[in-house]
């Protein structure tokens, strides 16, 4: 990957003291970077730290203003005096000043987008020091607004980011990285820091112990809409049409069962071979006894649903199908006139099973 880095440090006290050598820590990581492929590429932030200070400067604090402020009225003592302090300055906005915040925001979304041309990923200092106790009660807001000199501006920027370890500064104190992408780029960026955690090979802070990266198969979190379809036949994992899921990036979520309510035929005449899956009404005679057929659930990008359903012939198609576990999903459902004459395998209790006896 293309990594960003900041063209200029902002690390230490915030007056160019860096006492616990962060500077030599985030060369180490940049040189760790290299080391595993990726190229770096250095960024002026002058923009983001602008951004960052809208955080603590700007009229967002009367967001949080909202939440409180009938405690604060009538309890102003059940607040933290510093966070009672921060809080109340959103009283001092005008509603010109939230516009005119929102404007220099909307502008700094629309100018740092084109950084993406230049990076896949930025990496940055987690924090710029470690202050001390005494440090922090000295100067609270002022403490915790340059701690987030390389993260504030994340959030307003509708971009996402994973905090990850990145080796040891002096005194023995860890030191960290934060990796910063586009948002809606979680799941990348997750697999991302899995293979940076895989390559470094840290221990688990001061115990001594190793972390394991073996390898997983983890449901990682989604980043497009999708639609969750269940198959009963042909598409089901290692049949001939699994493919036409797998292909759209479709991802198996899980094996189960309809609820008893269905019967399953074997379509004749169809290539390959087909089952056509059909609910029982509830006030079919006794003699159309409902069964609970074995399903899989995929999950399937939205965008690529349509190019799903276009191959798919009838009399099949797409409807809801009921799970044995009272869920309702959308599904492969067969048309009633397609089933006179056809082969009840219900008994078999799931296509799979069904096939695996013809052989």
């Amino acid at each position: 990957l293309r990594i960003g880095v900041p063209a200029k440090l902002v690390l230490g006290d915030g007056r160019g003291a860096d006492s616990l050598a962060y500077s030599a820590a985030f060369a180490q990581a940049i040189a760790a970077a290299e080391a595993q492929g990726h190229s770096i590429v250095q960024i002026d932030f002058e923009a983001l730290h602008s951004v960052a200070n809208l955080l603590y400067s700007g009229p967002w604090v009367a967001e949080r203003h909202t939440v409180v402020q009938g405690l604060m009225d009538s309890n102003p003592a059940a607040l933290d005096a510093t966070v009672a302090r921060v809080i109340a300055r959103a009283t001092s906005f005008t509603a010109t000043d939230t516009f005119r915040a929102q404007y220099l925001l909307r502008n700094a979304q629309r100018d740092s987008a084109a950084l993406w041309n230049q990076v896949d990923v930025l990496m940055v200092p987690t924090t710029p020091t470690h202050p001390t106790h005494a440090e922090v009660d000295a100067d609270p807001v002022a403490v915790n607004a340059h701690m987030g000199v390389y993260t504030n501006f994340v959030n307003l920027l509708g971009w996402c980011a994973l905090a990850m370890p990145a080796g040891w500064a002096d005194q023995g104190l860890p030191f960290g990285v934060t990796f910063i992408a586009p948002g809606a780029s979680d799941a990348a960026l997750a697999r991302f820091g899995s293979a940076w955690a895989a390559n470094l090979k840290l221990p688990l802070g001061a115990t001594g112990r190793m972390a394991s990266h073996e390898a997983s198969n983890p449901s990682w979190p989604a980043s497009t809409p999708s639609m969750s379809i269940a198959v009963v036949g042909a598409h089901l994992s290692g049949m001939p049409l699994n493919g036409q899921l797998t292909e759209r990036g479709a991802r198996l979520l899980q094996a189960t069962h309809t609820a008893a309510r269905y019967q399953l035929f074997a379509l004749p005449n169809t290539k390959p071979p087909k089952p056509g899956l059909q609910r029982v009404a509830d006030d079919a005679p006794e003699a159309q006894v409902g069964a609970s057929i074995a399903v899989e659930v995929w999950d399937v990008p939205l965008h690529t649903v349509g190019s799903f359903l276009a191959l798919i012939p009838p009399p099949l198609g797409l409807g809801s199908v009921e799970l044995i576990d009272g869920r309702w999903v959308h599904g492969f459902i067969c048309e009633a006139h397609a089933l006179q004459g056809a082969r009840n395998v219900s008994s078999f209790g799931g296509w799979r099973a069904y096939v695996k006896s013809l052989a």
